[in-house]
């Protein structure tokens, strides 16, 4: 639960963000151009990995119809218990921009490795908007282009991150997390008004 304290202080950061951004769009910017950003605090990184037999996610809330797992552990490095099996719910944009929803069914639920995986062989046989035939992801030096849709006519190119090179991709940006964190406020807002 958030303490009063914790509530005042938050408020007190964001007007002092506000002012700040305000006071830079009047001194440093010419007349009538803003400093324009956006809120992602939903977005996650997905790694493409060719190496994994399923996707994985470690977020219960990205799967629907999420159910006990009664097989073997992880195998990879060392032994990662499985806690689930489900259909995974993701969205990424395709390289047009628009936001696209994958459904994959028979992921894994792994609530101990750091990030998302999605792997392209799973991913083509699994998701239910796919054509198994003509989804692949095809590997360069600097990125990888995954093809996938009812007829592989969607594309989305996955640069490789530079310290790993491995293919990363941020799911499609949302603010699913600040939302819950503004109810928490307002619901601990009204708390404390009825004291």
């Amino acid at each position: 639960m958030l303490s009063l304290t914790s509530i005042l202080a938050f408020t007190a950061e964001s007007a002092e963000i506000t002012a700040l951004i305000s006071k830079y769009n009047q001194e440093k910017l010419p007349q009538g151009r803003l400093i324009h950003t956006k809120l992602d605090t939903g977005s996650f990184t997905i790694g493409v990995d060719s190496h994994a037999s399923a996707c994985i996610s470690y977020n219960k809330s990205h799967f629907k119809d999420l159910r006990h797992w009664k097989g073997a552990q992880l195998k990879g490095l060392g032994s990662t218990p499985i806690q689930g099996i489900g259909t995974l719910s993701w969205t990424i944009a395709d390289d047009k921009g628009q936001p696209r929803e994958l459904h994959i069914a028979n992921s894994l639920y792994v609530p101990n490795i750091c990030k998302c995986l999605l792997s392209p062989q799973h991913f083509a046989k699994e998701c239910a908007s796919t054509s198994t035939d003509k989804t692949y992801a095809k590997t360069g030096a600097h990125h990888t282009t995954l093809r996938y849709g009812d007829s592989g006519q969607l594309t989305r190119t996955v640069q490789h991150n530079v310290k790993s090179n491995v293919p990363e991709v941020r799911s499609a940006p949302s603010c699913t997390r600040y939302h819950a964190f503004a109810s928490t406020i307002q619901s601990q807002s009204n708390f404390y008004e009825h004291e």
